[in-house]
Protein backbone atom coordinates (compact mmCIF):
# COMPACT_ATOMS: atom_id res chain seq x y z
CA UNK A 1 0.00 0.00 0.00
CA UNK A 2 1.10 3.57 -0.68
CA UNK A 3 2.03 5.50 2.46
CA UNK A 4 0.30 8.66 3.62
CA UNK A 5 1.91 10.56 6.47
CA UNK A 6 -0.21 13.04 8.43
CA UNK A 7 1.62 15.69 10.46
CA UNK A 8 -0.62 17.16 13.17
CA UNK A 9 -0.66 17.84 16.91
CA UNK A 10 -3.49 17.89 19.42
CA UNK A 11 -3.65 18.78 23.11
CA UNK A 12 -5.82 20.77 25.50
CA UNK A 13 -3.75 23.92 25.00
CA UNK A 14 -3.77 24.15 21.18
CA UNK A 15 -7.12 22.39 20.93
CA UNK A 16 -8.26 19.40 18.90
CA UNK A 17 -9.69 20.94 15.73
CA UNK A 18 -6.72 20.04 13.52
CA UNK A 19 -6.57 16.60 15.12
CA UNK A 20 -10.24 15.81 14.45
CA UNK A 21 -9.97 16.98 10.85
CA UNK A 22 -7.02 14.66 10.31
CA UNK A 23 -8.68 11.76 12.14
CA UNK A 24 -11.62 12.18 9.76
CA UNK A 25 -9.22 12.13 6.81
CA UNK A 26 -7.47 8.99 8.09
CA UNK A 27 -10.83 7.24 8.50
CA UNK A 28 -11.63 7.89 4.86
CA UNK A 29 -8.21 6.83 3.53
CA UNK A 30 -7.14 3.98 5.81
CA UNK A 31 -8.67 1.20 3.69
CA UNK A 32 -6.60 2.23 0.66
CA UNK A 33 -3.39 3.57 2.18
CA UNK A 34 -0.87 2.85 4.90
CA UNK A 35 -1.59 5.83 7.23
CA UNK A 36 1.11 7.03 9.63
CA UNK A 37 0.73 10.02 11.96
CA UNK A 38 3.65 12.32 12.77
CA UNK A 39 3.43 14.39 15.97
CA UNK A 40 5.60 16.13 18.54
CA UNK A 41 3.43 17.65 21.26
CA UNK A 42 0.25 15.61 21.51
CA UNK A 43 -1.43 14.39 24.70
CA UNK A 44 -2.75 10.92 25.53
CA UNK A 45 -6.20 11.75 24.19
CA UNK A 46 -4.72 12.63 20.79
CA UNK A 47 -2.38 9.64 20.75
CA UNK A 48 -5.29 7.28 21.44
CA UNK A 49 -7.11 8.70 18.40
CA UNK A 50 -4.00 8.25 16.25
CA UNK A 51 -3.75 4.63 17.32
CA UNK A 52 -7.37 3.87 16.42
CA UNK A 53 -7.11 4.90 12.77
CA UNK A 54 -3.46 4.50 11.74
CA UNK A 55 -0.73 1.99 11.03
CA UNK A 56 1.80 3.81 13.18
CA UNK A 57 2.95 7.00 14.89
CA UNK A 58 6.25 8.87 14.51
CA UNK A 59 7.26 11.21 17.32
CA UNK A 60 9.61 13.89 15.99
CA UNK A 61 10.61 15.43 19.33
CA UNK A 62 11.05 19.10 20.08
CA UNK A 63 13.48 19.99 17.30
CA UNK A 64 13.19 23.32 15.50
CA UNK A 65 10.70 23.40 12.65
CA UNK A 66 13.55 23.48 10.11
CA UNK A 67 15.34 20.54 11.75
CA UNK A 68 12.07 18.61 11.79
CA UNK A 69 11.51 19.19 8.07
CA UNK A 70 15.11 18.20 7.31
CA UNK A 71 14.78 14.99 9.32
CA UNK A 72 11.53 14.01 7.63
CA UNK A 73 12.84 14.77 4.15
CA UNK A 74 16.03 12.74 4.71
CA UNK A 75 14.82 9.81 6.81
CA UNK A 76 11.06 9.34 6.36
CA UNK A 77 9.76 10.63 3.05
CA UNK A 78 10.54 9.54 -0.50
CA UNK A 79 9.20 10.13 -3.99
CA UNK A 80 6.32 7.70 -3.42
CA UNK A 81 5.12 9.31 -0.18
CA UNK A 82 2.25 11.69 0.45
CA UNK A 83 2.51 14.07 3.43
CA UNK A 84 -0.48 15.96 4.81
CA UNK A 85 0.18 19.02 7.01
CA UNK A 86 -2.42 20.52 9.34
CA UNK A 87 -1.20 23.28 11.65
CA UNK A 88 -0.02 26.88 11.62
CA UNK A 89 3.66 26.19 12.33
CA UNK A 90 4.46 24.81 8.88
CA UNK A 91 6.17 27.72 7.13
CA UNK A 92 6.94 28.14 3.44
CA UNK A 93 10.54 27.09 4.11
CA UNK A 94 9.31 23.95 5.93
CA UNK A 95 7.24 23.02 2.87
CA UNK A 96 10.15 23.69 0.53
CA UNK A 97 12.40 21.33 2.50
CA UNK A 98 9.67 18.67 2.69
CA UNK A 99 9.27 18.72 -1.10
CA UNK A 100 12.97 18.02 -1.74
CA UNK A 101 12.66 14.18 -1.88
CA UNK A 102 9.93 14.52 -4.50
CA UNK A 103 7.00 13.54 -2.28
CA UNK A 104 3.49 14.89 -2.75
CA UNK A 105 2.48 17.54 -0.21
CA UNK A 106 -1.08 18.38 0.86
CA UNK A 107 -1.72 21.32 3.21
CA UNK A 108 -4.89 22.05 5.15
CA UNK A 109 -5.12 25.81 5.56
CA UNK A 110 -7.35 28.37 7.28
CA UNK A 111 -5.28 31.55 6.86
CA UNK A 112 -3.89 31.95 3.28
CA UNK A 113 -1.13 34.12 4.76
CA UNK A 114 2.06 32.42 3.46
CA UNK A 115 3.48 31.20 0.15
CA UNK A 116 2.66 27.54 -0.50
CA UNK A 117 4.91 24.93 -2.09
CA UNK A 118 2.28 22.23 -1.60
CA UNK A 119 0.88 20.20 -4.47
CA UNK A 120 -2.60 20.67 -2.99
CA UNK A 121 -4.05 23.26 -0.60
CA UNK A 122 -7.38 22.43 1.04
CA UNK A 123 -9.42 25.16 2.73
CA UNK A 124 -12.90 24.03 3.78
CA UNK A 125 -14.25 27.55 4.20
CA UNK A 126 -16.87 28.87 1.78
CA UNK A 127 -16.00 31.97 -0.23
CA UNK A 128 -12.21 31.60 -0.38
CA UNK A 129 -10.68 31.67 -3.88
CA UNK A 130 -7.32 30.81 -5.41
CA UNK A 131 -6.67 34.53 -5.86
CA UNK A 132 -6.43 34.81 -2.07
CA UNK A 133 -3.30 32.64 -2.16
CA UNK A 134 0.37 32.92 -3.02
CA UNK A 135 1.60 29.56 -4.32
CA UNK A 136 3.66 27.72 -6.91
CA UNK A 137 2.24 27.35 -10.44
CA UNK A 138 1.64 23.61 -9.91
CA UNK A 139 -0.41 24.05 -6.71
CA UNK A 140 -4.00 22.81 -6.92
CA UNK A 141 -6.62 24.48 -4.74
CA UNK A 142 -9.53 22.57 -3.20
CA UNK A 143 -11.66 25.27 -1.61
CA UNK A 144 -15.06 25.43 0.02
CA UNK A 145 -17.59 23.14 1.66
CA UNK A 146 -17.20 20.58 -1.15
CA UNK A 147 -13.98 19.55 0.59
CA UNK A 148 -15.46 19.22 4.06
CA UNK A 149 -14.23 16.05 5.76
CA UNK A 150 -15.88 14.68 8.89
CA UNK A 151 -15.63 11.85 11.36
CA UNK A 152 -17.82 8.72 10.90
CA UNK A 153 -20.56 9.57 13.41
CA UNK A 154 -21.04 13.00 11.84
CA UNK A 155 -21.15 11.54 8.34
CA UNK A 156 -24.00 9.29 9.51
CA UNK A 157 -25.74 12.19 11.26
CA UNK A 158 -25.43 14.36 8.15
CA UNK A 159 -27.45 11.84 6.14
CA UNK A 160 -30.30 11.85 8.66
CA UNK A 161 -33.32 14.13 8.49
CA UNK A 162 -33.66 16.19 11.65
CA UNK A 163 -36.42 18.47 12.87
CA UNK A 164 -35.97 20.42 16.08
CA UNK A 165 -38.97 20.24 18.41
CA UNK A 166 -37.53 21.93 21.51
CA UNK A 167 -35.06 24.71 22.28
CA UNK A 168 -34.76 23.90 25.98
CA UNK A 169 -31.24 22.42 25.70
CA UNK A 170 -28.06 24.05 24.39
CA UNK A 171 -24.69 22.53 23.56
CA UNK A 172 -21.85 24.94 24.37
CA UNK A 173 -18.10 24.84 23.88
CA UNK A 174 -15.24 27.26 23.30
CA UNK A 175 -12.25 24.94 22.88
CA UNK A 176 -9.10 25.19 24.95
CA UNK A 177 -6.67 27.77 26.29
CA UNK A 178 -7.33 31.32 27.54
CA UNK A 179 -10.56 31.76 25.55
CA UNK A 180 -12.26 30.03 28.46
CA UNK A 181 -12.43 33.48 30.05
CA UNK A 182 -15.37 33.97 27.66
CA UNK A 183 -17.36 31.09 29.15
CA UNK A 184 -18.57 32.79 32.36
CA UNK A 185 -20.33 35.58 30.47
CA UNK A 186 -21.98 33.01 28.19
CA UNK A 187 -23.30 31.11 31.23
CA UNK A 188 -24.51 34.41 32.70
CA UNK A 189 -26.26 35.21 29.40
CA UNK A 190 -27.99 31.82 29.33
CA UNK A 191 -29.15 32.53 32.87
CA UNK A 192 -31.15 35.44 31.43
CA UNK A 193 -33.11 33.10 29.11
CA UNK A 194 -35.71 31.15 31.14
CA UNK A 195 -36.65 28.84 28.24
CA UNK A 196 -33.16 27.28 28.21
CA UNK A 197 -33.27 24.64 30.91
CA UNK A 198 -30.17 22.54 30.28
CA UNK A 199 -26.64 23.17 28.98
CA UNK A 200 -24.21 20.50 27.81
CA UNK A 201 -20.77 22.09 28.20
CA UNK A 202 -17.74 20.55 26.47
CA UNK A 203 -14.67 21.73 28.37
CA UNK A 204 -11.10 21.85 27.13
CA UNK A 205 -8.19 22.80 29.36
CA UNK A 206 -8.89 21.35 32.84
CA UNK A 207 -6.87 23.94 34.76
CA UNK A 208 -8.62 26.86 33.06
CA UNK A 209 -12.00 25.22 33.61
CA UNK A 210 -11.42 24.88 37.37
CA UNK A 211 -10.13 28.44 37.67
CA UNK A 212 -12.40 30.44 35.34
CA UNK A 213 -15.47 28.42 34.40
CA UNK A 214 -16.48 26.07 37.20
CA UNK A 215 -17.67 28.92 39.47
CA UNK A 216 -20.03 30.09 36.71
CA UNK A 217 -21.49 26.58 36.30
CA UNK A 218 -21.99 26.26 40.06
CA UNK A 219 -23.92 29.52 40.42
CA UNK A 220 -26.16 28.74 37.44
CA UNK A 221 -29.77 27.73 38.04
CA UNK A 222 -29.71 25.65 34.86
CA UNK A 223 -29.01 21.94 34.69
CA UNK A 224 -25.35 21.87 33.60
CA UNK A 225 -23.76 18.72 32.21
CA UNK A 226 -19.98 19.08 31.86
CA UNK A 227 -18.28 16.67 29.44
CA UNK A 228 -14.71 16.34 28.16
CA UNK A 229 -12.52 14.34 25.76
CA UNK A 230 -15.38 12.75 23.86
CA UNK A 231 -14.91 10.54 20.83
CA UNK A 232 -16.96 11.33 17.74
CA UNK A 233 -19.86 9.01 18.67
CA UNK A 234 -20.11 10.49 22.17
CA UNK A 235 -19.90 14.07 20.93
CA UNK A 236 -22.49 13.46 18.22
CA UNK A 237 -24.83 11.92 20.80
CA UNK A 238 -24.50 14.94 23.10
CA UNK A 239 -25.23 17.30 20.20
CA UNK A 240 -28.28 15.27 19.22
CA UNK A 241 -29.61 15.70 22.75
CA UNK A 242 -29.74 19.48 22.19
CA UNK A 243 -31.66 21.70 19.84
CA UNK A 244 -29.08 24.49 19.77
CA UNK A 245 -25.32 25.00 19.93
CA UNK A 246 -23.09 27.96 20.76
CA UNK A 247 -19.48 27.57 19.64
CA UNK A 248 -16.66 29.17 17.68
CA UNK A 249 -16.64 28.96 13.88
CA UNK A 250 -14.09 26.16 13.96
CA UNK A 251 -14.22 22.45 13.04
CA UNK A 252 -16.83 21.80 15.73
CA UNK A 253 -19.25 24.29 14.16
CA UNK A 254 -19.20 22.22 10.97
CA UNK A 255 -19.86 19.09 13.01
CA UNK A 256 -22.85 20.87 14.55
CA UNK A 257 -24.10 21.63 11.03
CA UNK A 258 -23.85 17.94 10.13
CA UNK A 259 -25.99 17.07 13.14
CA UNK A 260 -28.42 19.90 12.39
CA UNK A 261 -28.85 22.43 15.20
CA UNK A 262 -29.76 26.02 15.82
CA UNK A 263 -26.16 27.24 15.57
CA UNK A 264 -24.97 30.42 17.30
CA UNK A 265 -21.44 30.92 15.96
CA UNK A 266 -18.83 33.56 16.65
CA UNK A 267 -15.08 33.95 16.50
CA UNK A 268 -12.44 33.54 19.18
CA UNK A 269 -9.35 33.50 16.91
CA UNK A 270 -8.26 34.90 13.54
CA UNK A 271 -8.15 31.49 11.84
CA UNK A 272 -11.95 31.18 12.19
CA UNK A 273 -12.93 34.19 10.06
CA UNK A 274 -13.28 32.36 6.72
CA UNK A 275 -15.46 29.60 8.18
CA UNK A 276 -17.47 32.19 10.13
CA UNK A 277 -18.10 34.23 6.98
CA UNK A 278 -19.12 31.12 5.04
CA UNK A 279 -21.56 29.97 7.71
CA UNK A 280 -23.26 33.37 7.81
CA UNK A 281 -23.34 33.76 4.03
CA UNK A 282 -25.07 30.40 3.64
CA UNK A 283 -27.45 31.14 6.55
CA UNK A 284 -26.13 28.10 8.43
CA UNK A 285 -25.50 30.01 11.66
CA UNK A 286 -26.80 32.95 13.69
CA UNK A 287 -24.25 35.73 14.12
CA UNK A 288 -22.66 36.03 17.58
CA UNK A 289 -19.79 38.29 16.47
CA UNK A 290 -16.42 38.38 18.19
CA UNK A 291 -16.96 36.30 21.33
CA UNK A 292 -13.94 37.89 23.00
CA UNK A 293 -15.64 41.30 22.86
CA UNK A 294 -19.40 40.80 23.19
CA UNK A 295 -21.03 41.45 26.56
CA UNK A 296 -23.30 39.17 28.56
CA UNK A 297 -26.31 41.27 27.57
CA UNK A 298 -25.38 41.18 23.86
CA UNK A 299 -25.03 37.38 23.95
CA UNK A 300 -28.47 37.02 25.55
CA UNK A 301 -30.05 39.47 23.10
CA UNK A 302 -28.61 37.69 20.04
CA UNK A 303 -29.81 34.30 21.25
CA UNK A 304 -33.30 35.61 22.05
CA UNK A 305 -33.55 37.35 18.66
CA UNK A 306 -33.29 33.93 16.96
CA UNK A 307 -34.97 31.83 19.65
CA UNK A 308 -37.65 30.49 17.33
CA UNK A 309 -38.22 26.86 16.29
CA UNK A 310 -39.33 27.77 12.76
CA UNK A 311 -36.18 29.87 12.26
CA UNK A 312 -34.00 27.10 13.66
CA UNK A 313 -35.53 24.40 11.45
CA UNK A 314 -35.09 26.59 8.38
CA UNK A 315 -31.43 26.91 9.33
CA UNK A 316 -31.13 23.14 9.87
CA UNK A 317 -32.43 22.51 6.34
CA UNK A 318 -29.75 24.83 4.94
CA UNK A 319 -27.06 23.12 7.03
CA UNK A 320 -28.12 19.67 5.83
CA UNK A 321 -28.14 20.78 2.18
CA UNK A 322 -24.41 21.50 2.41
CA UNK A 323 -23.09 19.28 5.22
CA UNK A 324 -24.62 16.11 3.82
CA UNK A 325 -21.77 13.61 4.15
CA UNK A 326 -21.41 13.28 0.37
CA UNK A 327 -18.05 15.08 0.11
CA UNK A 328 -15.99 11.96 0.86
CA UNK A 329 -15.83 11.00 -2.81
CA UNK A 330 -14.10 14.31 -3.59
CA UNK A 331 -11.37 13.58 -1.03
CA UNK A 332 -10.91 9.97 -2.14
CA UNK A 333 -10.58 11.00 -5.80
CA UNK A 334 -8.14 13.78 -4.92
CA UNK A 335 -5.70 11.40 -3.22
CA UNK A 336 -6.09 8.82 -5.99
CA UNK A 337 -4.82 11.40 -8.48
CA UNK A 338 -1.72 12.40 -6.50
Amino acid sequence: MKKIYIRVDGNSTVGYGHLFRCIALANVLKSQYHVIFIENNSDEFAISHFQEVSNGIIHVGKASIVDEATYLSQHVLDANSILVLDGYQFTSHYQEIIKSPGCKLVCYDDFHNIHFYADVVINQAFGVSASDYSAESYTKFCLGFDWLIQRPSFIKAAAMHREITSLSSMFFTLGGGPIFSIAPKVFDAIELIPAIEQVVFLKGNEHVFEKDVKPATERSSKKIKVVARLDDAELCSEMLSCGMALCPASVISLEACSVGMGLFAGTTADNQHDTYSGLLRNEMAFDMGDLTKVTTEQIATRILHNFDIAKVNDQVRKQKAICNGENITNIVHLFETL
